[in-house]
């Protein structure tokens, strides 16, 4: 209902950083005491879905900023 930007892809964009973020407060829960059942191998396969899942992100964001670069260098070269 609320739409925070103007554009689709960044609205889109905001919705799937907040969700990551989400997985990513979870994963961090394999490596407290609270899970006693988790082996060694599984905390240590969490760390590196979790790693994956920040790459992704941060693939995301800089793709992001790219793209505005390119389109505000499209219109400054236009009015030029």
């Amino acid at each position: 209902m609320v739409r925070p930007f103007e554009d689709r892809f960044a609205n889109i964009r905001e919705l799937a950083i907040e969700s990551t973020a989400l997985v990513c407060i979870y994963h961090l829960f394999f490596f407290t005491d609270w899970v006693t059942t988790v082996s060694a191998r599984r905390s240590y396969d969490a760390g590196w879905s979790e790693c994956a899942i920040i790459s992704l992100v941060l693939l995301v964001s800089l793709s992001a900023i790219v793209r505005n670069v390119v389109i505000n260098i499209k219109q400054f070269l236009k009015n030029r």
